[in-house]
C-alpha cells in the first residue's frame, strides 16, 4: 500500500532535503566563490537527483494502477501533494505576499511564471509531471502485461515516448515552458529509482551479489572522484557532453551515498545513531514542508559586505544561517501541522 513507509528511504530523503537547504544557504547573495567549492559541487550533484531516485523507488509502495478508479485516485493524490502546495506557495505566498503580484498584473505575472518556473517552486511541478508520466505509463502497461519484466519494459517504453512528446512541446514553446528542461533532465533519475526497486530484490539473491555490489561501488567512487575534481557539475554547459557527464556524476555520487547510508543505518542501530536516524526520518517525512518554507528564514545573518565561502567568516555565516533556518522552519512546520486545514492547504497533507 502507498501508506507503507521505509525508514531508510525517509532517512535518505531527509538528508537530501537538508542538503537542499545547505545548498540554498551557500548560494546566498552575500556569499561569493561557491561555484568552485568542492562541498557545494558535491551538494549540487546529489540533492535533486537523490530526491528523484527516491521518488522513483517508492513507486514500489504504490497501489497498482490497473483500474480507472485507482489511476484517478493516483492523479488526485499527486495533484494535492504537489500542485496544491506549488500553487499556494508560488502564487499566493511568494507572488502576492512577498513579490509584486497584484490583481491588475496577474495575467502578465502568471504568463512570465509559465516560462520562468525557476523563480518559484519548480521542483514540485516537475516532480508532478514526472509522476504523471510514470502513472500513465504504468496504467497502460498494466492493461497489456501482468508479468514483471514485460510490464517494466512497456512502462519504460511508454515513458520514453511521453518524454519525447514533452521534448517536442519544449522545442516548440521553449524548454523553459512549464519547467520542461528540468523535468526532462530529472526524468531518468526517477526511472533509475523505479528500475532499482524492481530489479534489486532479484539481483540481491544472486550468488555473486556482494562481489558485483562492491565492484559497482568501487567504480562509482573512482568515477565520481574524478568528475568532482576535474569537472564542475555546477558550471556545466547545456551541451550533450556536459549533460551526460553531469548525469554520470550524479548517478555515481547517489550510488555511493545510498550505499553509505545503507551501511551506517543498518537494521541494528541504537543509542545516538538511533536518535539521529529518527530525526532524519522525520525530516524525510516533512521534506515537502522543509523545501517549501525554508526560504522564509534564509540569510537572517547578513554580513555588511559580500564574503567568500572559502573564508572562515563566510563558512561561519553559512553554518549559522543554516541552523537558524532549520530550527525556525521546523518550528513553523510544527505549528502548521497542528491544524489539519493549514497542513492540507500549505503542504498538501491530510
Amino acid at each position: 500500500m502507498e501508506s507503507k513507509r521505509n525508514e531508510k528511504v525517509d532517512i535518505i530523503r531527509g538528508l537530501a532535503i537538508l542538503m537542499v537547504i545547505l545548498g540554498h544557504t551557500i548560494t546566498s547573495k552575500f556569499i561569493s566563490d561557491y561555484e568552485n567549492n568542492y562541498l557545494y559541487k558535491i551538494i549540487f550533484s546529489l540533492q535533486i537527483p537523490l530526491f528523484m531516485i527516491i521518488s522513483g523507488y517508492v513507486t514500489i509502495f504504490t497501489k497498482p494502477l490497473n483500474t480507472v478508479k485507482s489511476f484517478g485516485l493516483y492523479v488526485v493524490k499527486r495533484a494535492v501533494s504537489y500542485l496544491l502546495p506549488w500553487f499556494v506557495w508560488t502564487i499566493i505566498i511568494r507572488g502576492f505576499l512577498l513579490d509584486s503580484w497584484t490583481i491588475t498584473n496577474i495575467p502578465s505575472k502568471f504568463n512570465y511564471l509559465l516560462w520562468h518556473m525557476d523563480t518559484g517552486y519548480w521542483f514540485l511541478f516537475s516532480l508532478w509531471t514526472i509522476c504523471m508520466i510514470w502513472g500513465i505509463s504504468s496504467f497502460i502497461a498494466n492493461k497489456f502485461a501482468q508479468k514483471d519484466l514485460p510490464n517494466i519494459i512497456i512502462t519504460s517504453f511508454i515513458a520514453i515516448v511521453l518524454g519525447l512528446g514533452l521534448l517536442a512541446v519544449g522545442i516548440t514553446l521553449g524548454l523553459s515552458f512549464l519547467s520542461i528542461k528540468f523535468t526532462l533532465y530529472y526524468l531518468p533519475f526517477f526511472f533509475i529509482g523505479y528500475l532499482f526497486s524492481k530489479f534489486y530484490p532479484i539481483i540481491e539473491k544472486k550468488k555473486y551479489f556482494i562481489l558485483m555490489r562492491n565492484i559497482v561501488i568501487f567504480i562509482s567512487l573512482c568515477i565520481y572522484t574524478l568528475l568532482t575534481v576535474y569537472f564542475n557539475v555546477y558550471l556545466a554547459q547545456e551541451t550533450l557532453r556536459d549533460i551526460i557527464l553531469r548525469m554520470i556524476c550524479s548517478v555515481t555520487g547517489c550510488t555511493i551515498f545510498i550505499y553509505i547510508i545503507n551501511c551506517v543505518f543498518s537494521d541494528t542501530i541504537n543509542g545516538i545513531k538511533k536518535k539521529t536516524a529518527k530525526l532524519l526520518s522525520i525530516a524525510g517525512r516533512q521534506s515537502i514542508g522543509l523545501y517549501l518554507s525554508h526560504y522564509l528564514f534564509l540569510n537572517l545573518i547578513r554580513p555588511i559586505e559580500k564574503i567568500t565561502l572559502n573564508s572562515f567568516e563566510g563558512f561561519g555565516v553559512c553554518i549559522v544561517n543554516y541552523f537558524i533556518a532549520i530550527f525556525l522552519t521546523s518550528a513553523l512546520i510544527y505549528i502548521i501541522s497542528r491544524n489539519n486545514i493549514s497542513k492540507f492547504v500549505l503542504f498538501g497533507k491530510k
